[in-house]
């Protein structure tokens, strides 16, 4: 299978297996990183083009258009409602404190115990 990256970009597929995801219009992590988007969508829009025109029986909704991948990607994504119960749950409340604990000095240890 030929390569969708132009020279200069990114390795091929065959250097990266299974990067391809649906998240990112089929393009690999590398197309992003490597700024090759514009030069692999050009490709893949003449390819498009080209079935289109061998085959428009195919297509009921017309011509076919490549897809470009979103601006924005999230694993988890953050909204108003998670922030506030992030921020919520970590504030903590100062605990309350009857009496302070007596502390032991070096002087009180050696008079008690004779040591030194």
């Amino acid at each position: 299978m030929p390569s969708t990256h132009e020279p200069g970009c990114a390795g091929s597929l065959s250097t990266t297996p299974g990067a391809r995801t649906w998240g990112l219009a089929l393009f690999i992590p590398a197309d992003l990183f490597y700024r090759c988007v514009d030069q692999v969508l050009t490709r893949r829009q003449a390819a498009l083009d080209a079935h289109y025109l061998a085959h428009p029986n195919r297509y009921l909704n017309g011509a076919p258009k490549a897809k470009r991948p979103p601006t924005t990607v999230f694993i988890n994504p953050v909204t108003a409602h998670t922030a506030a119960d992030t921020a919520n749950s970590f504030k903590l409340k100062p605990a309350r404190i009857e009496a302070l604990p007596e502390v032991v000095t070096q002087k009180k240890q050696t008079e008690s115990h004779g040591w030194g």
